[in-house]
């Protein structure tokens, strides 16, 4: 339902979906996009990673108004 009020809100924005995060160091090195990410295939991604994309996403447009996926 939140995620509904966010699609029909006329603001900008990006909806990050990780894969299970870890603590691990950051790679700089990850999969993002609609097709990333599957419940049955299990992978990880580190906070930092996660941190990163959504700090990129604040000058990025690639992803505006999306819901991309994210992980190694």
């Amino acid at each position: 339902m939140q995620e509904q009020i966010i699609e029909s809100s006329t603001l900008d924005w990006v909806i990050v979906r990780p894969a299970a995060l870890t603590n691990g160091a950051r790679r700089n090195a990850y999969r993002a996009g609609p097709d990333v990410g599957n419940w049955f295939v299990p992978s990880r991604i580190s906070r930092s990673d996660v941190a990163s994309f959504m700090l990129d996403q604040l000058t990025a447009g690639e992803y505006l108004r999306k819901t991309p996926g994210l992980a190694y």
